[in-house]
């Protein structure tokens, strides 16, 4: 597969960015202003205010003396570092890998989608219409490598397409700086003549690498594609992604479903050849005009199901607005984990555990339409202290480090700090005949105990607590201990700690 770019050049990107979202001031020469040393100068404008005289730095007082009808704005907090990442997102429907070249620059890696939009130079006048219908002057040019792509947009013709193979001539007539070289190194080679990229690639590389460095015959090379050119597009490809283009655009709840439900089997046949499962994955609606709908869901464990992937995704269709319509989607699994098949799984899995599907789809509804944070996951800690015997997870499983600690009956509801309670015990180490919390007095008619538990020593020091199970008259269970040996010399500190189903 030939390798294919396409690099877009927004000259006026902050301005456009502001016209796009104010379409009131489409057709008006527009400067933005910031204040320098208490002067006011112009920092950025669009192609009509240039085109009238207007130059950067130029005092704001002479630009409008230049031109009255001009339209004045002050520079926004929005400057071109955060307004490019943001467009080329929009550029994921014409190709999965999109970089950025700073300041005001954006690298298409067409390799392998032109033929979608009917060849190279459909490819390149799509973009182009798209793009002046929103409302951005652009420059734009395709090539078999990034560096002659780059060079024939900002120096050569816009919207011209340079055939793999044919670098060579496309750059000869082009001025040295459109190899992007330092200005120092281009006023050197002006000073000896070589206005031209031909007049410098005649010349020995020695002889260029000795007075002009070695970045001058990288970046021909880079041009001329003898060496490859580094590109980072802005989101890495995942592994499982899939792309849904539609015919026309789609502007109803049906549509979408049916958009969904043709990518989620992609992804999920894809993902089962390779024995893994979705536990996150992300949903992205591209507009006609430009904006972009995203929907993320994630899975409890891992699964291919694709009804269950489907309800979690139709739980958001409602919040999809598709104004003119959308038309692109794309679906990919940004984190996997390995999966084992139903079968495979049906002597081992408990009915009712976490290692059930049915326990598992059940958590995934719940935590995709109200909340992952309204579920709270635990499972045993290997500790003996009641509070530090449990830990939160996000994912736990039947296999537990600490086995043990299923032998041992713990209350339903533990409070995470022990409340002081009033008791009257007989004495030595009797269950207690009644308590008083919160001012009601409960009357003890059965009792289970004392369990002793110790001070873990390697963490903390104290006292150790004699626990019991017991019952009040009205069949209300709780969990209370006594704090320490039991002493007739003073009153015994007695706590509740939780309560029984």
């Amino acid at each position: 597969m030939l390798e294919q770019y396409v690099v877009i050049w927004f000259p006026y990107l902050v301005v456009n960015w502001l016209q796009v979202r104010n379409t009131q001031w489409l057709g008006m020469p527009i400067v933005l202003y910031q204040t320098v040393k208490n002067r006011m100068v112009v920092t950025h404008y669009n192609r009509l205010a240039q085109q009238n005289g207007i130059t950067l730095g130029m005092p704001l007082a002479d630009a409008r003396a230049i031109l009255p009808s001009l339209l004045v704005l002050q520079e926004p907090a929005e400057n071109a570092a955060t307004i490019l990442p943001n467009i080329a997102q929009w550029f994921i429907r014409y190709s999965p890998e999109i970089a950025i070249c700073e300041p005001d620059k954006i690298i298409i890696n067409a390799s392998g989608c032109c033929h979608l939009w009917g060849g190279s130079q459909a490819y390149v006048q799509h973009i182009q219409n798209r793009l002046t219908v929103l409302g951005y002057t652009i420059r734009l040019a395709l090539a078999g490598t990034i560096g002659m792509a780059w060079a024939q947009c900002v120096y050569g013709a816009s919207g011209t397409v340079i055939p793999n193979g044919q670098e060579r001539q496309a750059l000869a007539s082009l001025p040295p700086q459109a190899l992007r070289i330092p200005t120092a190194v281009v006023g050197k080679l002006y000073n000896l003549g070589i206005h031209s990229i031909q007049a410098l690639s005649v010349l020995p590389p020695y002889t260029l690498r000795r007075r002009f460095g070695a970045g001058v015959m990288q970046q021909l090379y880079y041009a001329l594609g003898t060496l490859p050119e580094p590109f980072v597009p802005i989101q890495p490809v995942h592994t499982y992604k899939e792309f849904l283009y539609c015919l026309e655009p789609i502007v109803t709840a049906t549509g979408i479903e049916i958009a969904f439900k043709n990518l989620i089997e992609k992804l999920c046949t894809a993902l089962q050849k390779n024995g893994v499962g979705i536990r996150t994955c992300v949903c992205q609606c591209f507009r006609v005009d430009g904006k972009v709908q995203t929907v993320q869901i994630a899975c409890t464990k891992a699964t291919v199901n694709q009804v269950h992937i489907f309800k979690l995704l139709e739980l958001h269709i409602s919040s999809i607005e598709p104004a003119l319509g959308i038309e692109l989607f794309t679906l990919h699994a940004t984190q996997v984990e390995a999966y084992v098949p139903m079968q495979d799984q049906f002597f081992h899995a408990h009915a009712y555990s976490i290692e059930s599907d049915a326990v598992a789809q059940l958590l995934d509804t719940i935590a995709n339409k109200i909340g992952k944070n309204t579920i709270a996951l635990y499972q045993p800690a290997q500790h003996y202290w009641p509070e530090r015997s449990i830990q939160a997870t996000t994912q736990p499983t039947n296999e537990v480090a600490t086995p043990w600690l299923k032998l041992q009956n713990r209350p339903t509801i533990l409070l995470s700090k022990p409340v002081p309670i009033g008791v009257t015990a007989p004495v030595p180490d009797y269950p207690p005949m009644n308590f008083k919390y919160q001012g009601k007095l409960h009357k003890i008619t059965r009792a289970d105990g004392p369990e002793r538990i110790e001070q873990e020593w390697w963490l903390q020091t104290g006292e150790h607590r004699d626990y019991y199970y017991v019952e009040d008259e009205h069949g209300a269970r709780y969990w209370l201990f006594r704090l320490g040996h039991y002493d007739a010399q003073k009153n015994n500190q007695w706590f509740l700690h939780g309560y029984c189903a």
